[in-house]
């Protein structure tokens, strides 16, 4: 995800999962509360943290050890082209492109024959 990746750490309040995104989104999770935003430092991750419920100073240790091993495509302000069209389906370029030119042929020969069977 793709900076759709996420880590999930241990605290002294439960387990934090931290999601990474596209365009520094971040989303974290712990015991039932989340919160998002964008974070372009890891003092922003630590702040992030404490919102859902982490001790501050955990948090900005927390923040600061974890903001390291984010996905490096996480900065990226937007998909390059093409990207998100054949990487979203996790298959092969070449397979999704295939797919994407021969699935409407495809329709288009169920269309013909039903045509014919039912006149």
């Amino acid at each position: 995800m793709a900076a759709a990746t996420g880590t999930i750490e241990i605290t002294s309040v439960g387990d934090v999962e931290v999601d990474y995104a596209y365009n520094r989104w971040v989303l974290a999770q712990c015991r039932g509360r989340s919160a998002q935003r964008q974070c372009r430092t890891s003092a922003d991750l630590g702040e992030l943290l404490i919102e859902i419920g982490v001790p501050m100073r955990e948090a900005r240790e927390l923040g600061a050890r974890i903001w390291s091993a984010r996905p490096a495509d996480a900065e990226m302000r937007a998909a390059r082209p093409w990207e998100a069209m054949w990487r979203g389906t996790g298959l092969k370029p070449g397979t999704a492109i295939m797919i994407a030119f021969l699935g409407p042929v495809f329709v288009a020969i169920l269309v013909v024959a039903l045509f014919w069977l039912l006149y």
